[in-house]
Protein backbone atom coordinates (compact mmCIF):
# COMPACT_ATOMS: atom_id res chain seq x y z
CA UNK A 1 0.00 0.00 0.00
CA UNK A 2 1.52 3.05 -1.29
CA UNK A 3 -0.76 5.75 0.75
CA UNK A 4 -2.12 4.40 4.25
CA UNK A 5 -5.23 5.47 6.10
CA UNK A 6 -5.24 9.09 7.00
CA UNK A 7 -2.05 9.89 5.81
CA UNK A 8 -1.71 12.92 4.81
CA UNK A 9 1.98 13.34 3.96
CA UNK A 10 2.53 11.68 0.50
CA UNK A 11 5.63 13.13 -0.62
CA UNK A 12 6.86 10.49 -2.97
CA UNK A 13 3.83 10.47 -4.80
CA UNK A 14 3.59 14.76 -4.76
CA UNK A 15 7.14 14.04 -6.48
CA UNK A 16 5.87 12.17 -9.12
CA UNK A 17 3.10 14.47 -9.52
CA UNK A 18 5.32 17.74 -9.82
CA UNK A 19 7.38 15.61 -12.11
CA UNK A 20 4.63 14.99 -14.64
CA UNK A 21 3.50 18.57 -14.10
CA UNK A 22 6.78 20.29 -14.87
CA UNK A 23 6.32 17.67 -18.46
CA UNK A 24 3.10 19.90 -19.08
CA UNK A 25 0.97 16.58 -18.35
CA UNK A 26 -2.56 17.86 -17.49
CA UNK A 27 -4.08 17.20 -14.25
CA UNK A 28 -6.62 14.40 -15.55
CA UNK A 29 -4.05 12.68 -17.35
CA UNK A 30 -1.61 12.50 -13.87
CA UNK A 31 -4.98 11.46 -12.02
CA UNK A 32 -5.31 8.42 -14.64
CA UNK A 33 -1.48 7.57 -14.41
CA UNK A 34 -1.62 7.24 -10.68
CA UNK A 35 -4.67 5.52 -10.64
CA UNK A 36 -3.40 3.08 -13.55
CA UNK A 37 0.30 2.44 -12.72
CA UNK A 38 -0.25 2.36 -8.65
CA UNK A 39 -4.08 1.67 -8.50
CA UNK A 40 -4.14 4.73 -6.18
CA UNK A 41 -7.11 7.31 -6.87
CA UNK A 42 -6.44 10.85 -6.10
CA UNK A 43 -8.42 13.43 -6.56
CA UNK A 44 -8.43 16.37 -9.93
CA UNK A 45 -8.32 18.81 -6.68
CA UNK A 46 -5.32 17.20 -4.92
CA UNK A 47 -3.07 17.25 -7.96
CA UNK A 48 -3.97 20.93 -8.05
CA UNK A 49 -3.04 21.63 -4.48
CA UNK A 50 0.15 19.72 -4.86
CA UNK A 51 0.97 21.76 -8.33
CA UNK A 52 -0.48 25.08 -6.28
CA UNK A 53 2.57 24.52 -3.80
CA UNK A 54 4.91 25.69 -6.69
CA UNK A 55 3.36 28.41 -7.87
CA UNK A 56 5.82 30.67 -5.93
CA UNK A 57 8.74 29.53 -6.48
CA UNK A 58 7.75 29.61 -9.77
CA UNK A 59 7.13 33.88 -9.38
CA UNK A 60 10.36 34.05 -7.95
CA UNK A 61 11.93 32.21 -10.86
CA UNK A 62 10.03 34.63 -13.02
CA UNK A 63 11.44 37.52 -10.95
CA UNK A 64 14.96 36.85 -10.50
CA UNK A 65 17.33 39.55 -11.90
CA UNK A 66 19.09 38.41 -15.47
Amino acid sequence: MIVKKHQSNVTGIEDQIIAMYAKGVSTRDIQDHLSNLYGIEVSPTMISNVTNKLIPLIKEWQNRPL
